[in-house]
């Protein structure tokens, strides 16, 4: 299983989900992500979240500035799903 919820006080869930080994140390990586609220609203985020770490939609929180991001997300996502058809400002940020 790639994550788990731990009850942490009464309306609170913690969510571990499991990002893999770090391939330089070979350490396991986990981000802990706070619910307040029922469990199945945690076990509805939990969900969402791996599913967004399946389908690559994961972004790990961290001191990414709009610019790193930008970047990640053109060369990432954005070079494979803008079309050639797209408006010329859109290709224009899309490296296209």
């Amino acid at each position: 299983m790639k994550g788990c919820i731990v009850q942490r006080s009464k309306g609170s869930w913690g969510l571990v989900v499991e990002l893999g080994r770090d391939p330089e140390t070979g350490k396991r990586r986990q981000q802990w992500v706070t619910v307040r609220g029922t469990k199945k609203e945690a076990e509805r985020r939990l969900r969402e979240l791996l599913h967004q770490l399946d389908t690559g939609g994961f972004v790990r929180p961290g001191k990414l500035t709009l610019g790193e991001f930008l970047q990640s997300w053109l060369k990432d996502y954005a070079a494979h799903k803008v079309p050639r058809s797209a408006p010329a400002p859109l290709k224009a940020i899309g490296g296209r």
